[in-house]
Formats: C-alpha cells, sequence, structure tokens
C-alpha cells in the first residue's frame, strides 16, 4: 500500500507494509512561567536541508552531559533554571550524573556548564507517550544574548506545518533540519505496534540524519514555540521520526515550574 501525504510545502511518499486565533505578544514572560501562547502561520524560508547554525539564533538550545564530558543529547530552556528533556533519555541517569552546558554553539566547550540539582519526569510516562522531563540547574542561568527560555507552544501546528529540528553534531555544533509534521493519528499508519496519543506527533526530515543516539530531546521549533522533541525512532526522508508533542504536556509543565514538588503531580492531559 502506498500512502501519498501532500504537505505544504513538499509531497512525501511513504510504502507502508501490511498489517478561534491565539496571537503570541512580544511582551517578555516571567522565565518560570509558561504562557497559553501560539502562531499556527506556516513559517516561511529557504530548504536548504541541514545547515550548521549559530548559538545566537537559537540561545535556548541546550547539550544534556553525563558529568564525564559525554553528550547524552539535546534539550531546551525554558526558564531560568529549567531544561526540558525527554523521560525516555533521563530515565537511565540520576541528577547528581548531569550536568547541562547552554549559551554555546558548542556541546563539548564554552558557555555555562551546569550540575543538575533535580529531575522531574512525567508521572504517566510510558513508551513513547508523555515523554517529557524537567531539569533543574543547581544554579540560575546567566541570561545572556547566547542563552534566552523559549515558550512551550499550547496548541498542536496544524497538519504539514514546516518546523525545525535543532540538534548537536558531530562537529559538535548546533546544526538544524526542516522538517514537516504529521498528527498522532498519521504516526500510527507507520508506527502501529505502539500506543501513540496526541501527546505524539511524526516528523519528516528533509535529509538522513546519521547521529541517532545523540539525537534525544533535540528541541522540534515551529514559528520560535517549542512543538515537541525528538524521541527516537527513523530519521531519513522516507519514514517520518518520533517526536513528543508538548503542546498536550504544556500544562503539567508549568504545574511542576511553579509548584516543584517531591509528590509527582498528575494533570489532565485533555
Amino acid at each position: 500500500m502506498v500512502l501519498v501525504l501532500p504537505l505544504k510545502r513538499r509531497v512525501h511518499t511513504f510504502t507502508l507494509g501490511t498489517g478561534s486565533d491565539v496571537d503570541v505578544g512580544s511582551t517578555p514572560l516571567p522565565l518560570d512561567t509558561v504562557e497559553v501562547a501560539v502562531d499556527t502561520t506556516t513559517v516561511s524560508g529557504p530548504d536548504n536541508g541541514s545547515t550548521e547554525s549559530s548559538d545566537s539564533l537559537y540561545p535556548y538550545m541546550a547539550a544534556i552531559l553525563h558529568v564525564n564530558g559525554t553528550l547524552l543529547g539535546a534539550g531546551a530552556i525554558v526558564g531560568k533554571r529549567w531544561i526540558v528533556a525527554t523521560a525516555f533519555q533521563m530515565g537511565a541517569f540520576k541528577p547528581p550524573q548531569l550536568t547541562v552546558r547552554v549559551g554555546s554553539e558548542r556541546w563539548s566547550e564554552g558557555g555555562q556548564l551546569l550540575a543538575v540539582l533535580r529531575m522531574f519526569p512525567h508521572p504517566m510516562f510510558r513508551q513513547f507517550n508523555n515523554d517529557v522531563a524537567l531539569m533543574k540547574t543547581a544554579e540560575d542561568i546567566v541570561l545572556c544574548p547566547e542563552a534566552q527560555p523559549i515558550l512551550l507552544a499550547t496548541a498542536a501546528p496544524t497538519i504539514g506545518a514546516h518546523a525545525t529540528l535543532l540538534m548537536w553534531n558531530n562537529d559538535s555544533r548546533i546544526e538544524k533540519s526542516e522538517a514537516d509534521l504529521l498528527p498522532a493519528s498519521e504516526c500510527r499508519m507507520f508506527y502501529s505496534d505502539f500506543e501513540l496519543t496526541e501527546s505524539n506527533v511524526c516528523a519528516v526530515m528533509d535529509h538522513i540524519l546519521p547521529y541517532k543516539v545523540t539525537l534525544y530531546g533535540s528541541p522540534l521549533v515551529f514559528n520560535g514555540l517549542l512543538v515537541g522533541h525528538y524521541m527516537g525512532m527513523e530519521a531519513n526522508t522516507f519514514k517520518p521520526s518520533l517526536c513528543s508533542s508538548l503542546a498536550p504536556l504544556s500544562g503539567w509543565v508549568h504545574l511542576m515550574m511553579t509548584n516543584e514538588t517531591d509528590t509527582p503531580l498528575l494533570f489532565p492531559l485533555s
């Protein structure tokens, strides 16, 4: 069976096996809050595939490292002491084993290297559902043009929205890939073995991404808002990658940032 998905920027062909407007204001937001903000206008720009990017263009980009200096993946700054990451990525580690680097165009040097004080995986995380975790740094992030928080989207982008996936590449630099977004309903056609929900979204990359191990947590950005992050599976042009959709999880993120507690806070996903 062949499925042709017409998207706004391109047409993707996949072969399957059997079996009201919300305005984003310009007023600066408190650093420890997550505002209701979304813009569903299609992002325009050149479609040149993967390119290295200046850190000042993506000041929310964070590198998550083991204390021995090994890169574990990426995250995004969402508050002066808060990093959004994947629960899957963080599940094997305890806070004393982790550090985060922010404000640098390289994951291996520069910027600010901060210890992780606490970590909060979503209490309903299971397999690919609700895959989000919050990391609290031991010290405040020193805000500067190279280190700034990003807002979380609170509504999912429209089908075919053209987003950007940011990652750390083999040269230790920030790299970006353009990606078309597909809803969870279309993800299920490719990943029928998984119980996917609205906390999932698929991203079809414009080129093959060769460094899958360190892609975990790579921010997925649409119109300047954090709409998700990379969770795993494919990272190529002919089968979509699985990503976490953060819009359904933004309420929980907000709750944890403003009501930090050791007791898991359950938050309805709908």
